[in-house]
């Protein structure tokens, strides 16, 4: 990795990247509560994975509202300030922004727990607030001056879906106290298709556009297609929130269909502008959190695949069981193979720099910085990430087979990964004070050679 590239991501360069992003404290707040979203999610599914070989309601929200969330909206605020050279009009905003998501969460999971449908709808309320007062936020920003990247249509639907959902989960509390309908029974899976493509799975896609050239210390080429990425994201997005709202049918079955090819040609498109990235780098060592986002990609290919056995399914004599049972089996591939293992693969590479900066700052200025092999071995990243993969696909068996040991040992190595994972970043603060790095010779920041780059 250059050191060009440290400064921006860190705020502790010089020149507009260090004027326009934010306070690191302020990013660091979001990253930290989702990681602790994110363990409490893994406990959760420890204790109940024996009794719901599924991911139960109460593990799912704490990792996406409250792990998943935390984790868009700190990455969007330190990666739109860096790529746009633009800066938040309030930082305070942001600090409310946190709030609300830290009790709309806490409120979601108590009335999960407790089974309390109004506490569930007083948490909806608290994170759409949030979520829109942040696309608020977004869209001050943006009336400033700035530059035109890839990625900003996929932050500006990412956005736009996290404020749809949480308008949703309010929407599926309140009906839940009534006379059930059609239309309520049809909210869950909205409600998670637009999360999980929607405000997930579109952001990791856009900011990979972002981020694969500065990794792969390469020019983005003329042949990557991210205008026709984005037109395929949308368009099965509304093609699968149409399926859903249709009464079965022949025409539902059909759009289904239409909805899960749309999404299995956006990630073939997808992947052939990635392996035209690395195909351009500098080095011929792939960096290891690259290589992870081509193989999450794979797994929402599969999850997608599943989606269509599934939806095959319902022509056929096999019980309603069994159709479930598959799409339990792609959500858990989805969100645990797509997402979680895409935002881990990132943090890997991103947040031990964040963490060594925020200790070590002051000396930032007269000492050199330390490169990314300095601070973390990507053997111990690829070993964490392998068993996330191997969690993963136990878990999504043992949804598919109702296998309770397997969920079990899914669950446990879920806890395991992410403990290792803290423990990797806490690492960090054991390394030696900045003083133990070469003084610089000048004012500016000294360039590693890139046989010491990562």
């Amino acid at each position: 990795m250059s050191d060009t590239f440290l400064q921006r991501i860190t705020n502790l360069g010089t020149g507009q990247s260090a004027r326009t992003a934010p306070p690191l404290h302020v990013p660091m707040r979001f990253f930290a509560s989702a990681i602790v979203f994110f363990l409490a999610g893994a406990v959760v599914l420890l204790v109940t994975a024996s009794r719901l070989p599924s991911i139960p309601y109460l593990a799912l929200h704490l990792w996406t509202v409250g792990g998943g969330m935390m984790l868009v909206v700190g990455a969007l605020t330190q990666i739109v300030t860096v790529a746009y050279h633009i800066s938040f009009a309030s930082t305070r905003w942001l600090s409310a922004i946190w709030w609300a998501i830290v009790m709309g969460a806490v409120a979601l999971a108590v009335g999960f727990s407790l089974h309390v449908s109004w506490l569930q709808g007083i948490a909806g309320a608290l994170l759409a607030v949030a979520l829109l007062g942040y696309a608020l936020l977004l869209m001050i920003t943006f009336r400033q001056p700035h530059k035109t990247q890839p990625c900003g249509r996929f932050i500006a639907i990412s956005a736009t879906s996290l404020a749809v959902v949480a308008l949703l989960g309010i929407g599926s509390a309140v009906l839940s106290t009534r006379t059930s309908t059609l239309v309520f029974h049809h909210f869950p899976a909205i409600h998670a298709l637009i999360g999980l493509g929607g405000a997930f799975g579109s952001l990791i896609v856009g900011i990979s556009y972002q981020l694969f050239p500065l990794f792969a210390r390469t020019k983005r080429p003329a042949q990557v297609h991210p205008s026709t990425t984005f037109a395929l994201v949308v368009a099965a997005l509304i093609c699968g929130v149409t399926a859903l709202t249709l009464s079965p049918g022949i025409a539902t079955f059909t759009v289904q269909l239409l909805a899960l090819l749309l999404g299995t040609v956006t990630l073939t498109v997808w992947l052939l502008d990635l392996e035209r990235f690395l195909s351009l780098r500098r080095e011929a060592e792939i960096d290891f959190a690259l290589a992870n986002q081509q193989v999450a990609a794979v797994h929402a290919g599969v999850a997608v695949l599943t989606g269509v056995a599934a939806a095959v399914l319902q022509w056929t004599s096999a019980p309603l069981s069994v159709r479930l049972s598959l799409t339990q089996g792609a959500g858990t591939i989805f969100w645990l193979g797509f997402v979680m293992a895409s935002m881990l693969g990132w943090l890997f590479k991103i947040l031990p720099f964040l963490l060594y900066m925020a200790r070590y700052q002051p000396y930032y200025a007269r000492r050199e910085v330390p490169v990314y092999r300095t601070l973390y071995r990507q053997e111990r990243g690829q070993l964490l990430l392998l068993i996330w993969y191997l969690a993963t696909w136990l878990l999504a068996i043992a949804s598919v087979a109702m296998h309770s040991s397997l969920a079990d040992i899914g669950a446990a190595l879920v806890l395991v990964t992410l403990i290792g994972f803290i423990a990797a970043q806490l690492w960090v603060f054991s390394q030696p004070p900045a003083e133990a790095f070469p003084e610089r010779t000048d004012g500016h920041p000294a360039l590693h050679t890139p046989s010491h780059d990562s």
